[in-house]
């Protein structure tokens, strides 16, 4: 056992062996992102389907799906902090705070007094901040797509990069 310890330990310090496991912990880190997107995915699922039949269950069923919505943002968040360059996470948290501004003013507008007495500001914020988003996951996803391209193009020098990584 000790003999095999020893090969191990002498294999995973190449550069080769480096090259594998950088390569590895970056999958890693993908697929635990993706575990998060996902399962905040569920979340905003699961608000879509709720719709209030009557009038009297409309402040149940909007506060039902607002705490959906903020299940997903945690999600999203802590997907977020594994990864902040994934261009699909930053694109649903974007897509979370449209969704969620659209909410309040819908059920600003469903109220007795309608929008006249409603205070649009966090609303405002929260389109403006899922434009920020989806303009940040955009420019994200252009980089990464020239990546792919030189990458495709000059195949010999990936494992350069991922070393320097």
């Amino acid at each position: 056992m000790e003999l095999c310890s020893k090969a191990l330990e002498e294999m995973v310090t190449t550069a080769a062996a480096q090259i594998l496991l950088i390569k590895a912990a970056l999958k890693f880190q993908e697929v635990v992102a993706l575990a998060f997107l996902n399962w905040g995915n569920v979340h905003i699922c699961t608000a879509r389907k709720r719709i209030p039949l009557e009038e009297t269950a409309r402040q149940e069923a909007y506060e039902w799906v607002k705490e959906k919505y903020s299940m997903a943002k945690e999600k999203y968040e802590e997907m977020l902090v594994i990864k902040p360059d994934f261009y699909k996470g930053l694109l649903a948290r974007g897509q979370q705070q449209f969704e969620m501004a659209i909410l309040q003013w819908t059920y600003a507008s469903c109220k007795e007094n309608g929008l006249s007495s409603w205070d649009s500001m966090d609303t405002m914020k929260l389109f403006d901040s899922a434009a920020e988003k989806t303009r940040a996951a955009t420019e994200m996803l252009k980089k990464l797509r020239g990546k792919e391209r030189e990458q495709a193009e000059n195949p010999d020098n990936q494992e350069g990069r991922i070393a320097k990584e």
